[in-house]
């Protein structure tokens, strides 16, 4: 007997994922690891204030 390929499981909703975010230093290492390429030293200061800007989007939940 041939299985019924049409219809697809649903995907399972994982659990257990943090509640309160990262910490302010947490998400800045993150964010600025991603900048580690020496090629953007010249721009720390705009990292630096885009940083601030996506950790406030980060805490209002954008």
């Amino acid at each position: 007997m041939k299985k019924d390929t049409s219809i697809v499981d649903a995907p399972l909703v994982r659990k257990g994922q943090m509640q309160n975010g990262l910490s302010r230093l947490a998400y800045r290492e993150r964010f600025i690891t991603r900048y580690a390429d020496p090629a953007f030293r010249a721009e720390d200061d705009a990292l630096q204030r885009l940083e601030r800007i996506a950790w406030q989007a980060y805490k209002r939940g954008a």
